[in-house]
């Protein structure tokens, strides 16, 4: 832009300097009166005029900061760019009269060069718009996620020009808009700030989104260009300008982690008629040396795990107000996690370095936050009022009731403005159930199981699964408790379509629905035996009664003998005779053998190669008592398990659940 104005300028004085040349110089005696000159304001330049135009032999310029002289400016510019040093002051200018008895003008009327300031994570907003606006009034408008969340408004000191307002409800957060409007009898300028990195600003917002880094030596800034650094150390505040250098003056270097560094950047406002409205400034929390990122802590209210990032080599603790917890913790790769006894919504989390006495680096809220999930695909909780939560399918906020609804996905993720850090929600969920879906049973009643995945860490209760059975023809409902080891026994099955509603519920109260579907069948009769051997032959029947005797003739010589009756009729068959005694047990199969086995992570992934004869109808991958995964086959020998999050490097145990066997095998993941 100064190119651009030094280009304006060489026209104007070229065609000032042609008119000079053709008419003669006046009398020093007879010079054109002098006249107050004034500004105007052009894109982010002051130009001063007056009745004496800039040019050779033309007047030269003095600029003032509130009545005393700007050094270091060339005599001749006309137009004078406000920098940071002007913000909350007034600028005026003066012309020097190139005639003899007529040098200087008097000084033009000053122009305000409003400032605007705020610090991330506060809820104050104050500034400076100028003397003399008496009856002017600021508006402040808090914007979260295209949603107006609270809005409040002051007075502007006529005396002085300054202002504050503060929120009575949130802080500034990151992701933010912010309007301040600053109304007068005269009119009214409106402007719109976008807070921190997160999110897309508004269309004519000014970005207030700095990431400024401290080198790891502590010598130097990086990333700040019209910036100041405040630095404290012990009970002493020391300000470091950086718009010339970012580096850490001798006598205050090296900056540590011990040191409590603010950065305040300074950014122009410009109207929407791209004018110069003045300055804003906002204080940002400056990362540690050598640090990526700001320190913050999340906090999970299922598992009780407490996670920072942002750190850097050295020791911390953690402390708790609510009971005074104090826990020594380390940290590893710029992070460290910790698992509580307990977190509860309205805990304060803070994260001193070194000791529990040493400055807190930053301040957790625990805000509350549930979850629960119908089989329908549809969510709802309870969350802190207005707070940003990252949900599916995107940035949502909680309403001003407390409460969330939206579709079947992970859990919402809250944002604590506070401080940065972020209330998560490690809910568990049934992963696997016998009977599966789809599958057919039989009789009128079975021992239900599942699998959950989630929740569950050491010292953290195991999550509790109920089930509720509903057939499909009658509405007929059965209810039962499924232990995590023995399962759950059911009565009263008939035959028929069924549903299973599976609800998990974790140690925070969080539940989530799994619907499966199962059939009863008829128990099937029992096929006929074979036939046993044929019984021993029965005795003989009983003789025939004896024929009547002929009469007497006489004597005649005695006959051939005569034929032999025939035989009586059949006796009744016996009873069966006794089964045979059992043949010879033959000879054992050859017995199943699990050999080694190889496994392969990649990212949520594992496949796990198995060496033997025997193949696995089930598997489950655990680690530390918490199922992690179902396993399901895709070859001969090979397993593939899907977790919910990325697998890290350690020791895992791989159950393998055979026709009649079950084993455990340790795997180590690398």
């Amino acid at each position: 832009m100064s190119a651009v104005r030094n280009s304006l300028s060489a026209g104007a004085l070229a065609c000032t300097a042609l008119v000079l040349l053709s008419a003669p110089r006046p009398a020093a005696a007879d010079p054109p009166p002098m006249q107050k000159p004034h500004i105007e304001r052009y894109e982010s330049f002051l130009d001063c005029y007056s009745n004496l135009e800039p040019g050779p032999g033309g007047p030269t310029y003095e600029w003032q900061r509130d009545g005393q002289t700007i050094a270091g400016l060339d005599p001749h510019d006309w137009y004078y760019r406000p920098g940071p040093a002007d913000a909350g002051h007034s600028v005026s200018c003066t012309q020097i009269s190139p005639y003899e008895g007529h040098p200087t003008s008097p000084p033009s009327d000053g122009v305000d060069i409003a400032l605007y300031r705020m610090r991330l994570h506060a809820g104050r907003i104050s500034g400076d718009v100028g003397a003399g606006r008496v009856g002017s009034t600021v508006a402040v408008t808090l914007q979260r996620a295209g949603r107006a969340i609270e809005t409040a408004s002051g007075h502007v000191d006529s005396a002085d020009g300054s202002w504050s307002v503060d929120l009575a409800r949130h802080v500034l957060a990151d992701g933010d808009q912010l309007r301040v409007a600053v109304a007068d009898p005269g009119g009214e300028s409106d402007n719109a700030f976008a807070i921190g990195t997160a999110g897309a600003p508004q269309p004519g917002a000014t970005s207030l989104g700095t990431v400024v880094a401290i080198a790891a030596n502590g010598l130097s800034f990086q990333g700040c260009g019209t910036c100041v650094a405040r630095v404290t150390r012990g009970n002493t505040t020391t300000t470091i300008d950086l718009s010339t250098s970012g580096a850490v003056p001798a006598d205050l270097a090296p900056i540590t982690a011990d040191d409590a560094v603010e950065i305040e950047p300074m950014r122009e406002v410009m109207s929407a008629a791209n004018v110069l409205d003045g300055f804003v400034a906002i204080a940002l929390p400056a990362n540690l040396p050598g640090a990526a990122t700001p320190v913050t802590c999340d906090g999970d209210l299922v598992i009780a795990m407490v996670t920072c990032s942002g750190l850097t080599a050295g020791g911390y603790t953690l402390t708790r107000q609510r009971d005074g917890l104090s826990l020594p913790v380390g940290q590893s790769g710029g992070r460290l996690d910790a698992a509580l006894p307990s977190l509860d919504a309205g805990d304060a989390i803070e994260l001193h370095r070194g000791g529990a006495s040493g400055r807190v680096l930053t301040r957790l809220r625990v805000g509350r936050l549930s979850f629960h999930a119908n089989a329908d695909g549809a969510a709802t909780g309870v969350c802190e009022a207005d707070s940003v939560i990252y949900t599916n399918p995107g940035i949502a906020i909680c309403d001003a009731g407390g409460t969330y609804v939206t579709t079947d996905g992970p859990p919402p993720v809250q944002v604590d403005e506070t401080s940065g850090g972020r209330i998560t929600l490690d809910v568990a969920r049934v992963t696997d159930t016998a009977p599966i879906s789809g599958e057919s049973i039989y009789g009128s009643s079975f021992r239900f199981f599942a699998e959950t995945g989630g929740g569950m860490i050491p010292g953290v209760a195991a999550p509790t699964v109920g089930v509720t059975l509903t057939k499909l023809a009658t509405g007929e409902q059965l209810w039962g408790v499924v232990d995590r080891d023995e399962g759950g026994f059911i009565r009263g099955l008939t035959p028929g379509r069924w549903d299973a509603l599976w609800t998990a519920t974790d140690a925070h109260g969080d539940t989530i629905e799994t619907r499966t579907r199962f059939y009863v069948q008829d128990e099937p009769s029992g096929t006929p035996g074979p036939a046993g051997p044929a019984g021993p032959s029965g005795a003989p029947g009983p003789a025939g009664p004896q024929g009547a005797a002929g009469p007497g003739g006489a004597t005649g010589a005695q006959g051939p003998q005569g034929t032999t009756g025939a035989p009586g009729p059949l006796g009744a068959t016996g009873a069966p005779g006794p089964q045979g005694a059992t043949g010879a047990r033959g000879p054992a199969g050859k017995p199943p053998q699990i050999g080694r086995i190889r496994c392969t992570p990649n990212g949520r992934k594992l496949t796990c190669r198995i060496a033997g004869n025997s193949r696995a109808v089930r598997a489950r991958l655990s680690r530390r008592g918490r199922a992690l995964a179902i396993g399901h086959r895709i070859g001969k020998r090979t397993l593939e398990f899907r977790t919910h999050t990325r697998l890290r490097p350690g020791r895992y145990v791989l159950t393998l659940i055979l026709a009649k066997d079950t084993l455990h095998r340790p795997i180590t993941v690398r």
